[in-house]
């Protein structure tokens, strides 16, 4: 079974540097494989759409499924890019820590941490991943999914009796107002306040955050939830929302 899948993975490959189409045969000599074996290879991947095969030539290249996970990935790359100038002005402004993440799975993985010009600690790095729903990301990324895929994040460990019905009214509320605030649910003494980043499919993408000591974010609450979904809002246009 890995070595299937390693060599499908590997025809897909064979389109990074060559012609857009290529053949059986010139797919067989490059695999070092025989024809009917690229062949069912090829069979599976055009029916799950990473390969499409030109009805007329016979020629093989890239599917639109293949397409479509590329430009999920970029999509991802651009935001972090069109968000950098944006978090680095929102923390120094606010003088808090600010985070870039987005969800995978039922989990938030952080894609940028600008660290407050004060000498609080938040316990993230870049690279990090931690379950969605004990976090102001994860819960403004889960509260924005539709019925079903909230309901999965349910399933997550840790989720169970008046957690669950508390997470629910929790994403329930977040939807309403538009941002999450996590009151030292992920770290003691420490608040966040997260809101969403749209594209231009109208589809929440990502999230940004400013996590500071609880004393300090609670006295400027209002004004710093203002600020964020200001920003939030600013990048969700360069995404063209």
């Amino acid at each position: 079974m890995l070595s299937t899948v390693s060599n499908a993975l590997q025809i897909l490959k064979l389109f990074q540097n060559q012609k857009n189409m290529l053949s059986l045969t010139s797919i067989s000599k490059e695999m070092g494989l025989n024809k009917s074996t690229s062949y069912r290879l090829l069979s599976t991947l055009v029916e799950a759409g990473f390969v499409y095969q030109d009805p007329k030539s016979r020629l093989y290249g890239l599917g639109s499924m293949s397409f479509e996970l590329g430009g999920l990935f970029l999509s991802r790359i651009d935001v972090h890019n069109a968000s950098r100038g944006r978090i680095e002005e929102l923390s120094q402004i606010t003088k808090e820590t600010v985070h870039l993440a987005i969800l995978d799975q039922n989990e938030i993985l952080f894609l940028n941490k600008i660290n407050s010009p004060t000498s609080t600690a938040i316990n993230t790095r870049v690279g990090l991943r931690v379950p969605g729903h004990i976090t102001g990301l994860g819960k403004v990324l889960l509260a924005f999914q539709n019925q079903t895929r909230m309901e999965e994040s349910m399933l997550t460990k840790g989720v169970t009796g008046k957690n669950k019905e508390a997470l629910l009214q929790d994403l329930t509320l977040t939807r309403k107002r538009g941002y999450a605030i996590d009151n030292e649910g992920y770290q003691e003494g420490v608040t966040c306040i997260a809101v969403p980043i749209w594209d231009y499919t109208r589809t929440i993408t990502a999230a940004i955050s400013i996590s500071g000591p609880s004393f300090r974010m609670n006295k400027d609450l209002n004004w710093l939830v203002m600020k964020t979904l200001e920003v939030g809002q600013q990048i969700s246009v360069e995404m063209g929302y």
